[in-house]
């Protein structure tokens, strides 16, 4: 498979990481690949437990040589909080208006009661 056939399976982002820089997708998966995941936020404990998950087998990630990148609705303020105390060294970015997360078809609303 080219990497032409591998870039159209995934849909393109550009969002801001914890330190205000733009990230591309696709100037990422020109890098390798990635492994991209979606996370509610830092007040999730299960998403708080998937995120360290990730970072203990983000070397083996890294060994085939791909990375990891989070997205979550957090600001990038909340979120380089986040990645400081989780000690999080992939990239975490801010979708904060919820429209990647939308156009992945994962966005929704929470019901009142919840």
């Amino acid at each position: 498979m080219s990497l032409t056939q591998d870039l159209a399976k995934a849909k393109d982002l550009t969002l801001k990481n914890a330190l205000g820089e733009t990230v591309n997708l696709y100037d990422e998966l020109s890098k390798g690949p990635v492994v991209l995941t979606f996370y509610r936020g830092g007040w999730c404990p299960f998403c708080n437990t998937q995120l360290k998950s990730y970072q203990k087998i983000l070397p083996d990630i890294e060994a085939l040589g791909g990375q990891l990148i989070a997205v979550s609705p957090q600001s990038p303020d909340n979120t380089l909080s986040q990645q400081e105390k989780e000690e999080l060294s992939f990239q975490v970015l801010s979708d904060t208006n919820g429209l990647v997360a939308a156009f992945y078809n994962i966005l929704y609303d929470v019901p009142d009661y919840l």
